[in-house]
């Protein structure tokens, strides 16, 4: 029924609000507002379709850390595809999950924001430290010559 629905039709919008329900995080006064569903309806179907469709490009992986963020209650994904990500990478990987389901990011703002913050000071830290390295031996080597 999803990847129907990414077409549109009528039959589809009874599909969104259930899919929405479920996912919880939508307000009842917003599903129940034609309107305002013919607004974000699109969006909506351009969202599944990018999750449903995406596939990565050929090519090399990211030497970059990457931390996969979940709601442990998710019902659109598990542990094992939010795990996925570390195939991307040849850095460090890192899976946080939160409670809450798939809008976890909501309840759970602080918390989640508190661990971006300390994720970007480590790899801030990491890279002055390693520049630090960097000038340390270029100095050695230069007065060498």
């Amino acid at each position: 029924m999803r990847r129907s629905c990414l077409r549109g039709g009528r039959r589809c919008i009874g599909w969104a609000i259930s899919a929405l329900r479920g996912l919880g995080g939508t307000p009842d006064e917003l599903l129940g507002d034609g309107a305002m569903l013919a607004l974000f309806l699109p969006a909506l179907r351009a969202d599944f379709e990018l999750n449903d469709t995406y596939e990565p490009l050929p090519g090399g992986r990211l030497t970059c850390p990457i931390t996969a963020f979940a709601g442990r209650g998710d019902p659109e994904t598990s542990r094992a595809e939010i795990s996925g990500w570390r195939a991307v990478t040849t850095g460090a990987f890192g899976l946080r999950e939160f409670g809450g389901g798939h809008f976890y990011l909501i309840d759970q703002q602080h918390e989640l924001l508190a661990v971006i913050r300390e994720q970007l000071a480590a790899d801030a830290a990491a890279r002055a430290d390693a520049a630090a390295r960097w000038r340390l031996l270029s100095d050695q080597t230069g007065a060498r010559r």
